[in-house]
């Protein structure tokens, strides 16, 4: 056995020294772009899940959302609940958020957005929003606003697309916001967010106790309390500690108020399904077509290899050695290709999807799981053309 697994890598590297250099590096250059091929769809996935769950908690929901109970639209007792909440040894910071209108005018451009009264100090230990021009709100403003920048539709350099927007609203501009319970009232615009991020770019906010004053009835009533917890900490521990000071409220984390990242993470699964498929069925006929044509040229010198006693399973091993080498100097070279150039590309110029900016973000099961999968390919299309040729007879292979 020794002795034909010897055989088999010499007869492997005098293929590969004496082959022309173009057919030996044309398999090495397309079994790499494959590896690309297959590591791209799976890491633009997990780059999508990732970087848009970290929007969330940074700019949405924070780790954990106390909700009002089932057919009921406020937290009631909020100065209460935020006290009980902000004890717990494991909670970072607690903020409560008030939704107080929905519908934005600037002239005749007006749109429906959500508005949310909140405490500028708490807001901020919670949240991180990008502030793209302007400052956020201060602890005593009072008709002041500070926009999504889908909201301003300011122009920024990135976005060209004002049609759903105030048609660029710049910091120290005027806008009429519909309050509830209040009516049309002047705010000026004091500062515009751009987190890169829809839903986060899709909201207003202005000052809880300047609202309050409009509308006293909204004392110590909230819409949802934001909780982060310390690093380290066990969200589903915290959780635990927080049913027994809610009652009835409900609360939930990032990841269920994230379903807009989860179907399109579905879409780009199905995607990658179809992508994979493909790529590999390229990477059989690709190693199946490079094995037979050099088994065709050497059909004499393999019948007269077998008639000086090596054996067809030698062969056979010498061929499958040659298509494994090919495929793993491709996945090194589409390794460094992807990790060295693309990823940092996309780093640096990530892709705009509806829900905001992805990058590529691979993992090393991923980089292990497609090269097992191309070596696996390029096992069974090296040995279906070796075995068949090997099964002829010696004197037909020769006389070919």
């Amino acid at each position: 056995m020794k002795n034909n697994i010897r055989t088999a890598w010499f007869l492997a590297q005098r293929m590969l020294l004496r082959g022309r250099k173009g057919l030996t590096f044309l398999p090495v250059l397309v079994t790499g772009i494959i590896y690309v091929n297959l590591l791209f769809v799976p890491a633009l996935i997990h780059g999508a899940i990732q970087q848009n769950q970290e929007k969330i908690i940074n700019t949405l929901s924070s780790d954990l959302v106390i909700s009002p109970p089932v057919n009921e639209s406020d937290l009631n007792e909020k100065a209460r609940l935020l006290e009980e909440v902000r004890k717990l040894s494991s909670v970072h910071a607690a903020t409560a958020v008030y939704q107080v209108g929905n519908r934005i005018q600037n002239g005749e451009r007006g749109g429906y957005w959500t508005v949310l009264a909140v405490d500028t100090a708490s807001f901020q230990q919670v949240f991180k929003n990008e502030v793209a021009s302007g400052s956020f709100l201060y602890e005593n403003d009072k008709n002041a606003i500070v926009l999504g920048d889908r909201i301003a539709g300011t122009g920024l350099p990135e976005q060209s697309d004002t049609a759903a927007s105030l048609g660029g609203v710049g910091v120290g501009k005027p806008v009429k916001v519909l309050l509830y319970n209040v009516g049309e009232h002047e705010f000026i615009s004091s500062g515009i967010i751009n987190n890169k991020f829809y839903d986060a770019d899709t909201r207003a906010y202005i000052n809880d106790n300047y609202y309050e004053t409009l509308n006293p009835e909204s004392k110590d009533k909230a819409t949802a309390i934001h909780i982060k917890v310390k690093p380290g900490v066990d969200v589903s521990e915290v959780r635990k500690q927080l049913s027994v000071i809610i009652g009835n409220a409900r609360l939930q984390d990032s990841e269920q108020l994230g379903a807009n990242v989860r179907e399109q993470a579905g879409t780009l699964r199905s995607i990658n399904d179809i992508v994979t498929g493909m790529a590999v069925g390229v990477a059989a006929a690709t190693i199946f077509i490079v094995i037979y044509i050099d088994i065709l040229q050497r059909r004499k010198q393999i019948g007269t290899q077998r008639a000086i006693g090596i054996t067809s399973d030698t062969i056979i091993f010498s061929y499958i050695i040659k298509a494994m080498l090919y495929t793993l100097f491709g996945i090194i070279l589409g390794g460094l290709i992807f990790m060295l150039f693309l990823v940092p590309y996309f780093r640096a110029f990530p892709f705009t999807f509806l829900t905001g900016e992805v990058s590529l973000v691979p993992e090393l099961d991923l980089l292990v799981a497609c090269a097992a999968i191309l070596l696996v390919t390029a096992l069974l299309a090296s040995w279906l053309p070796a075995y068949k040729v090997t099964r002829s007879e010696i004197r037909e292979t020769m006389s070919e």
